[in-house]
């Protein structure tokens, strides 16, 4: 079961929930991302394509996502549409002039509801979960040795490195003699790229 919200109301609404609700696009990447998924192999979609291809050649999914037509599906439980229907009739018994056009005030908040409660329940496909729990194992247990080691060849690159120790566990340290720094380079290459990072 999905709540359905409108690209196109999304587009519309979404400085004032940026500014209201801290909302921001890509709370909705694994919303996007279906999106994208129902519309490959992209056999009508030429001039979407064309607007949200970044200079490498990929395909922006968020860009691709907001220039259709379609709606973002947030996962949601029959016991959430319960109370969305509920809160609905509350809602529409209260009567603000002010607020012309308030149907769209109350998918808003309905909107900010789903993602909130998403989140909350992990409302996620398996998929998602799978990409996040990688990033969490990178960013928490990968990237911290990454940049120890970075920083190290950096600090190394102003001299000749001959000679190499590793010792991996317990075992004893291995003496590599890193003949014209092929070792160094290679991994000072290989961080460099993964971490975006400079040794400057």
């Amino acid at each position: 079961m999905t709540l359905d919200f409108p690209i196109i109301d999304l587009k519309r609404l979404y400085a004032g929930l940026h500014e209201c609700y801290g909302f921001d696009y890509s709370e909705l990447s694994e919303e996007f991302s279906l999106i994208l998924q129902q519309h490959y192999p992209f056999k009508h979609e030429a001039e979407i394509l064309a607007k949200a291809t970044t200079e490498e050649g990929k395909v922006d999914i968020q860009k691709f996502a907001l220039e259709t037509n379609d709606c973002v599906a947030i996962p949601i439980t029959t016991e959430f549409a319960k109370q969305v229907k509920d809160f609905y009739s509350i809602f529409s018994s209260v009567f603000i002039p002010e607020l012309d056009g308030s149907a769209i005030y109350y998918e808003a908040l309905c909107l900010m509801a789903a993602i909130y409660y998403r989140d909350k329940h992990y409302l996620f496909s398996e998929i998602h979960e799978d990409i996040m729990n990688d990033y969490f194992v990178y960013s928490r247990r990968i990237r911290p040795d990454q940049l120890k080691l970075f920083i190290e060849l950096c600090k190394g690159r102003k001299r000749t490195w001959d000679n190499i120790k590793i010792s991996v566990g317990n075992n004893s340290p291995v003496f590599l003699g890193n003949y014209e720094w092929w070792l160094s380079q290679k991994l000072f290459e290989i961080l460099r790229k993964d971490l975006g990072a400079s040794s400057t």
